[in-house]
């Protein structure tokens, strides 16, 4: 009895605390800059973050517009994010609670690439 007990807790906490990407996975994500030659200058939604090769830790829950500068010549980029079909998979094996806190979150989202790199 005691263990049909601690069992149902955990799934009420479970269902009441959160989805299944909000409680395992992290909400930013590293994702690589690079360039040919190196050291071009990286822009991200209009801020300079810094100089090719970077890592630069950022939210999946939306996309991001890109510019490298190097010398006077400009290439862009999108950072696309896409949801986690896993999450969502996980997420209706607990019917619609945790479904909801991950939509609303964002926290199922993940960047389709980790890395980008141009060539000037």
């Amino acid at each position: 009895m005691k263990r049909i007990l601690s069992f149902s807790i955990v799934v009420i906490l479970s269902l009441a605390l959160g989805g299944c990407a909000t409680l395992f996975k992290s909400n930013i994500e590293e994702v690589g800059f690079q360039s040919d030659p190196s050291s071009a200058e990286v822009w991200i939604d209009g801020t300079l973050i810094g100089n090719t090769p970077i890592k630069y830790m950022l939210r999946p829950k939306r996309e991001y517009d890109v510019e490298f500068r190097y010398q006077g010549q400009v290439k862009t980029a999108k950072l696309k994010n896409t949801v986690g079909l896993k999450w969502v998979l996980l997420d209706c094996l607990w019917i619609a609670g945790p479904l909801i806190i991950d939509a609303v979150t964002g926290n199922w989202y993940t960047f389709k690439e980790k890395n980008i790199k141009v060539i000037f």
